[in-house]
Formats: C-alpha cells, structure tokens, sequence
C-alpha cells in the first residue's frame, strides 16, 4: 500500500513510517500540514495517518474532504479526545482512531488489521542495483561498503536495505557481543525512548532470509530472548555453501 503519514510529533511520526516500511509498505511523511494537503491533492494513496493536528480546525471536516478524493483508509493518532469526539471522527469517515501513547506492536497490528481489508497488493520494492566502490570495509566473510551501503558476504551480494545495513553492521562490528533492543534502536534509528524488539523483528527475519539465500546454512544472527541479538560467527572460513 502507498500509505501519507503526517503528524506534527517527529518521533512519533518516524516511528509510524519504521513500522509501516516494516510490513513492505510504501511510505511518505509529511513535513507540514501543507505538503500533507499537497500531497493529497496530486496523488492517490490507499491509507492516511494523521494526527488530529494536521487536520487543522475541525477533525471530522477533514475527514470528509479526504474522503471527498480519496478512496483511501483512515486512521487519526490523537492525545485527548472524549468519547463524542472519536465517534465523530469513526461517523465522518475513519476507520481507526489510536490513542497517543501507544505501543508500536499494537499499531502495527491494527495497521494490518486495514492492510488485509484493502484490496490494493502490497508491493515491495526492488533492491537497488549493486554498485562497486573502493570504500569496502571487511568483518570476517562480510564486506560492507559505506558510500553505496551495500554488503556481501563472501562475494554474494545481500540487497539489504539502508536499515539492514545499519543492524548488521552494528552486530559485526561488536565480533559476537550481544546487543540489546535498545542499543540496537538507538544507534539505527536515533530512538532513546524504545527498548523492545518490535521494530527490529522484521528487518532481522529479512536479513536471515538474505542470508539463507546467499547460501550461508548456519544460523548467523543469534537471538537472546528479551535481551537483543548478536552475531554468531563472522570467521573467514564460515563461506558459503553452492
């Protein structure tokens, strides 16, 4: 799904766009209500989340003219709000209004609660093309290239994405040591205040089946049930098997 998230709290907003990249959606989020209105008005998307804030005056007026020119779900992030005031929202048209604080699993899940009643594929997106450089740095098999953030192991190219790059680069760079949830969390996206495994869950799972399709059997990343994870072995003769 193409979804637009605009929210007028940074962090809140980065975590909604890592979560919803997370299950292979496509993502754009506004830096303002005006690139938010913008953005609608050019293109056509199958999911907005927005902060009450970025709806101006009237939450439900807004949602009615998205509605207007959108066939597209909706789900409004909001601190307080009464009973009347979410039921109006849910009346003019949302499909989901989610309290602020909340828990990145449980978003998640009501984020593909709607991706399942949407008739729209998600779409992944293609890895880039690899692309040679001289900056490739080597921890054991694994080569990490930091102009073109690329890596191989062995020789076999992985296509990791950026934040894949960035986890198992921290994981190599420790030789072993385990790291927790929240230093992961921290060092790849910058979040001080995150200390479970829900945004790490899938890029690891993507990696180890990156891994696997590079050839390499054994189980590279360990997982140290609520504590982090770690990389097994990095040595030279740990090569891939053809």
């Amino acid at each position: 799904m193409l979804i637009l998230v605009g929210d007028d709290e940074q962090e809140y907003g980065e975590i909604i766009e890592e979560l919803l990249r997370s299950q292979s959606h496509r993502v754009v989020l506004a830096a303002s209500p005006e690139s938010f209105r913008r953005f609608l008005q050019r293109s056509e998307v199958d999911l907005v989340v927005m902060s009450s804030a970025f709806a101006g005056e009237s939450l439900p007026a807004a949602i009615w003219d998205i509605r207007r020119t959108q066939s597209a779900h909706i789900v409004v992030t909001f601190e307080e709000r009464s009973p009347v005031e979410v039921a109006d929202c849910l009346a003019a048209g949302a499909d989901d209004c989610v309290r602020k604080p909340f828990h990145p699993s449980e978003f998640a899940a009501r984020m593909e609660a709607i991706a399942r009643r949407s008739p729209h594929p998600v779409e992944e997106a293609e890895p880039p093309a690899v692309e040679e450089s001289a900056t490739w740095t080597r921890s054991g098999s694994l080569r990490f290239d930091e102009t073109t953030l690329r890596v191989r192991w062995a020789g076999a190219d992985l296509a990791c994405s950026k934040t894949e790059y960035e986890i198992l680069r921290a994981l190599a760079e420790t030789h072993g040591r385990v790291l927790t949830h929240a230093y992961l969390n921290r060092r790849v996206w910058g979040y001080s205040s995150l200390s479970d495994a829900t945004l790490l869950k899938g890029h690891i799972s993507s990696i180890r089946a990156k891994l696997r399709s590079a050839g390499i059997t054994q189980p590279l990343i360990r997982t140290v049930n609520g504590v982090g994870y770690g990389l097994a072995h990095v040595a030279e003769d740990l090569v891939p098997s053809r």
